[in-house]
């Protein structure tokens, strides 16, 4: 969210380069700062947005002058009410913050709403922001009318929260709710696509959800690369290479089951080469917390198949880390390492605590059963 200063600091270096005297690696002479200063204070006056910019930067930063935010907010209002939709933006925003002015809402909304109705889709969904976080129904109205004009000057985020708004609300908001991810989708968000996609598919529109999973998967989605893998395993042996090249970038895209599945592909076959590709999607969904694939990596690690050498040291800690991840087998594991001394030194008792975690997490083996 642009504010006072950041525009400020924008102004500054294009202050500098049209006027000498304010220039950080300069020593002006102070009478030629203030004469410099008043002169771009006096355009600013007689309706010149530029110079009232330049002079905003110079009050805020100090250039040449001592810092007064105070006055430089009102020169950037003034440029503001002289057209300059950054600036309504900027003013707003120090409104918001209480940068040099005094914190109000209600004036940050009046300004952002005046950027928006220039064509600020940012200015449209920040009121918004501020609208809802009023409270009330009729605010949150509003803040819907607000993300609307955001979203019809093709903003991406704003189409998408309209579309996730729709969907918990009743059923002639739920309709509305594809028409907005449509439109998000259309402009390249990848919740977009990917949100559109599982209302298609939950349609039985398998051949449109396919389309989107694809594109939201391109788009970075790794959950949406997950699901279009599934898709094409469900078609058939043919679907089968694919499925594992979607996988793969679902996993590289940081979606945990997508790595699972991706590992799984790889060590289907039970050979070596295959057992030690799979290392590397288990390793990754194990850094995302996922319990089961930090309990696969143990198991390899503890053979040497994830490592040069067997490493029951290194498989305890992994199996640790699916019992925290809350995977019930990895507890029991754990926790026989630790009674028989394996990987560390033996620890009844804290052996015992892993296995009545396992037990409470519904592995039925970890009970005694």
């Amino acid at each position: 969210m642009p504010t006072l200063k950041i525009l400020a600091a924008v102004m500054a270096a294009a202050l500098a380069a049209s006027c000498p005297a304010f220039a950080d690696d300069a020593a002006p002479d102070s009478v030629e700062v203030q004469n410099e200063l008043d002169a771009l204070v006096e355009k600013c006056d007689a309706g010149d947005a530029g110079q009232c910019l330049k002079a905003a930067a110079a009050f805020h930063d100090g250039s040449g002058t001592q810092a007064d935010p105070a006055k430089a907010a009102e020169l950037m209002t003034k440029a503001c009410d002289l057209g300059e939709v950054e600036a309504c933006r900027s003013v707003a925003s120090a409104y918001a913050s209480g940068d040099g002015v005094a914190k109000d809402d209600a004036e940050a909304i009046r300004l952002h709403s005046i950027a928006c109705d220039k064509g600020s889709a940012d200015s449209c969904r920040d009121a918004a922001a501020l609208i809802e976080a009023q409270g009330g129904d009729e605010d949150k109205a509003n803040a819907g009318q607000m993300l609307a004009k955001a979203c019809d000057l093709k903003d991406a985020p704003s189409c998408l929260s309209l579309g996730q708004q729709s969907l918990d609300g009743d059923d002639a908001a739920k309709a509305a709710a594809p028409g907005f991810f449509e439109k998000a989708c259309g402009l390249d968000d990848a919740e977009g696509c990917y949100s559109l996609a599982l209302i298609r598919k939950d349609a039985g529109d398998a051949a449109a959800a396919s389309g989107l999973l694809s594109k939201a998967c391109e788009l970075g989605k790794g959950a949406a690369c997950g699901e279009a893998a599934a898709l094409e395993e469900a078609s058939g042996d043919e679907g089968a290479k694919k499925a594992g090249q979607l996988y793969a970038k679902g996993c590289e895209a940081g979606d945990g089951g997508s790595c699972i599945k991706a590992a799984r592909a790889l060590a289907k076959g039970g050979t070596q080469d295959g057992l030690k590709a799979a290392a590397a999607p288990y390793a990754k969904a194990c850094s995302l917390k996922d319990g089961e694939a930090c309990y696969r990596l143990a198991m390899l690690t503890a053979r040497g198949i994830a490592s040069r050498d067997p490493d029951e040291t290194g498989a305890l800690v992994l199996y640790k880390q699916s019992c925290e991840a809350g995977y019930g087998p990895g507890c029991a594991a754990a926790a026989a390492m630790l009674a028989s001394g394996r990987g560390a030194d033996k620890d009844e008792n804290a052996a015992r605590d892993l296995q009545a975690k396992g037990c409470e997490l519904g592995f039925k083996r970890a009970c005694g059963e």
